[in-house]
């Protein structure tokens, strides 16, 4: 990052100066001790587990130049040297940080929210955008709080796009992160049940995700909206932003044709912008609800000038994160790896590439599923759904573990599925369950760390 100085520091920030000449600055911040490099300056969080308070003394000795500390804690006697302030919070601390800091830097700054779909959506914009441009963004699940200003203060001189994933898990967050990082251009992929737990009905998500048109709506921005999603008249009656839609229909601003998949589930798809044909792109990961991601990157793409050729290139060699959709063969099986975390909405796509997988390879299908959580009071009657779902699509065989996947064995039926209480139970049975040539999707919550089965199958 830029050098700030401690004079701005502390203007920014409202903290105490404890020692430190005015002169000196940091360039580089960190939160974590096991990763600290020497110069870095740092910030001890606390988390429900753990205080990184009592973690002041490794940094300095690690290197660090200096750190901040909360009013009440005991700081350790140290030799004269490190740049020391007070504040009343340190997380408030990190995001004034944050939100100065960002502001400071003439870029772009895209936001991206929904309930599925935000993080490949991110990977697919970043690859076009950095082809020819330098762009900085939030990494892995770098999405919230934390993890947002942390990403803000990497980004560094001469960076014309901030590509920044926003997550929540209750109202006025998704409007606190927007806010941090001055959103220029917003996109909203799609509205589901995640996080259902912490809201009273869909409505409420619908609206706490449409949060982050606020500020584009201040500052003549655009909301890039999935008009795919039924939600998306909902949004678009309760925000005051310029929309831009994108979606299957062809008289929408941005849109696509389908074309078939190869046999691994990966679509091409033909980006229009209104009834002009834009670009031709063949997708490197699989699943059909990856074109509407596609589609969403590729117009906020074309919106900020970027070349057809240029959007074509960075889609089809998007280097999306881990655990997504992934698909490959192992053991003369084709695993169907979508680990990262699962929703009704999600999980209905994921079974949709078993079937078509299956069904090209003429191979058995079987779903390996887990609990999807924070569903709040119909889980139940979610899982539930699920199974009928994957037994509607011809789904050959079921295997699921946990308290609410058997919920998804009533759903599909007795016959052709296997519950088991937890995750080593079901993979001792794994073993002996699969053959050669079967297809196996791999789909469940992060908590539920599904791609740990893969390695043993």
């Amino acid at each position: 990052m830029e050098k700030i100085n401690l004079k701005d520091l502390q203007k920014w920030t409202k903290a105490e100066k404890i020692s430190g000449e005015d002169t000196r600055f940091i360039d580089s911040i960190s939160t974590d001790t096991r990763t600290i490099t020497r110069g870095q300056f740092f910030i001890p969080l606390k988390g429900q587990n753990f205080d990184g308070h009592h973690y002041i003394q490794q940094a300095v000795s690690r290197g660090a130049c200096g750190f901040v500390y909360e009013r009440g804690f005991p700081v350790p006697d140290l030799d004269p040297g490190p740049i020391i302030f007070q504040s009343r919070d340190n997380l408030s601390f990190l995001q004034r940080l944050a939100f100065h800091y960002i502001r400071r830097i003439k870029l772009v700054v895209v936001g991206i929210t929904g309930s599925v779909g935000k993080t490949t959506t991110k990977d697919m914009l970043v690859s076009v955008l950095k082809r020819k441009h330098k762009v900085c963004y939030t990494p892995k699940n770098y999405n919230n709080e934390i993890g947002v200003p942390k990403a803000v203060l990497d980004i560094g001189k001469d960076t014309k796009y901030f590509v920044a994933e926003l997550a929540m898990r209750k109202k006025g967050q998704i409007r606190q992160l927007a806010e941090m990082i001055d959103v220029d251009i917003a996109v909203i992929t799609a509205i589901g049940e995640s996080h259902l737990e912490f809201f009273n009905n869909i409505s409420e998500i619908a609206l706490a995700k449409a949060e982050i048109a606020s500020f584009p709506g201040k500052k003549k921005g655009v909301l890039f909206l999935n008009h795919d999603s039924p939600w998306a008249d909902f949004i678009k009656q309760r925000v005051n932003c310029r929309i831009i839609g994108f979606g299957t229909n062809n008289s929408l601003d941005y849109n696509f044709i389908g074309q078939q998949p190869d046999v691994y589930g990966k679509y091409s798809f033909i980006f229009c912008k209104k009834d002009s044909r834009i670009a031709h792109v063949r997708l490197n990961i699989a699943g059909a609800h990856n074109m509407v991601n596609g589609c969403a990157a590729a117009a906020v793409s074309d919106w900020l000038g970027i070349d057809p050729e240029d959007i074509s290139r960075g889609l089809e060699n998007a280097a999306v994160e881990e655990n997504r959709m992934a698909v490959f063969e192992k053991d003369a099986m084709i695993i169907i790896n979508d680990c990262y975390n699962a929703s009704p909405i999600s999980v209905a796509s994921a079974l949709d590439t078993l079937q078509h997988i299956a069904h090209a390879k003429s191979a058995r299908s079987v779903a390996i599923l887990s609990d999807m959580l924070e569903l709040g009071q119909n889980a139940a009657k979610m899982h539930c759904q699920v199974g009928m779902d994957a037994k509607q699509k011809n789904i050959d065989c079921l295997l699921a573990f946990g308290t609410l996947a058997k919920h998804i064995c009533k759903g599909f039926g007795a016959e052709k599925s296997v519950y088991f209480e937890d995750k080593q139970q079901m993979v001792k049975h794994i073993k002996g369950y699969l053959k050669k040539g079967d297809v196996v999707l791999l789909k469940g919550s992060r908590a539920n760390k599904m791609e740990e089965i893969i390695k043993q199958i």
